[in-house]
């Protein structure tokens, strides 16, 4: 049976009912939404749900793993849009992955490609060739596709780390930005109150009360959802407390669309 990913609000469960439909499972059973007949892949072997707008990837007790960013999963996770994920030595491509309003929901946005198949051979195309040669040795079959995963995961881990390094730069860099933004508006008189948190994780800028306002608008730009739902620390989140909220994996992006919720109370 497959496990459905455990609610974020249970005041949301009408909403969060049809989100739970959006799901993909992969594996050599005939019931799999995405079958794949691949001697590594089990009978049931993953599957990939959409949850508030994000996509999980849980193992589901197979044989050879479920790797993100070439770590073996142990549990549900969900995923940022920069993370790979391979099922036993076939990597997952997503399409829409990161797309935040529209992730992947069906087979046809999944497409698999054999890690230790060399560049060029067709992506997806996942049947044993038949060969008129003997089969290779069990061991120094079983020695090269250990030798493939370890090297896809290491090059996975080594890319991860590039990615997670651009995105701290940034995220300093944003806060720079929004430091100077607070020095400008000090004296502004519409302007509540302009905080950052000690851990510099939230800005809070709070307006002072204009007429037709029920009550002073806030905004919120933070890395990570404060209630620690989805996304993880790659996300920035985006809140005007009397409307909606958003989030991104490019802190350039989130400052912009936080600049112009500042700018529409100040305009």
């Amino acid at each position: 049976m497959v496990r459905r990913p455990p609610r974020a609000n249970q005041s949301r469960s009408s909403a969060a009912s049809d989100v739970y439909k959006r799901l993909v499972s992969l594996g050599r059973a005939p019931g799999c939404e995405l079958r794949v007949n691949h001697p590594a892949i089990s009978r049931r072997h993953a599957s990939f749900a959409v949850v508030d707008g994000c996509l999980w990837v849980e193992d589901l007790g197979s044989s050879n793993g479920v790797f993100v960013d070439g770590v073996p999963i142990g549990q549900r996770i969900s995923l940022a849009p920069s993370q790979r994920v391979a099922v036993a030595d076939l990597r997952v491509r997503i399409r829409n992955q990161g797309a935040p309003a529209a992730p992947a929901t069906r087979p046809a946005d999944f497409t698999l490609i054999p890690m230790a198949e060399p560049q060029g051979s067709p992506a997806g195309s996942l049947q044993r060739r038949e060969s008129p040669h003997a089969p290779q040795p069990a061991d120094s079959l079983l020695d090269h596709k250990i030798n493939s995963i370890r090297s896809h995961r290491d090059a996975v881990q080594s890319e991860a780390a590039q990615r997670q390094q651009a995105f701290e730069t940034a995220w300093t860099q944003t806060l720079d930005e929004l430091r100077r933004l607070k020095a400008r508006l000090r004296e502004d008189q519409r302007i509540g109150y302009f905080t950052f948190s000690r851990d510099t994780r939230e800005v809070a800028v709070k307006f002072k009360l204009s007429p037709g306002d029920r009550r002073s608008p806030l905004l919120m730009f933070s890395r990570g959802h404060p209630e620690r739902r989805v996304g993880g620390d790659e996300r920035i989140w985006v809140r005007d407390l009397d409307q909606n909220e958003s989030h991104y994996a490019d802190p350039a992006e989130a400052l912009s669309e936080f600049l112009t919720l500042v700018a529409a109370r100040l305009a």
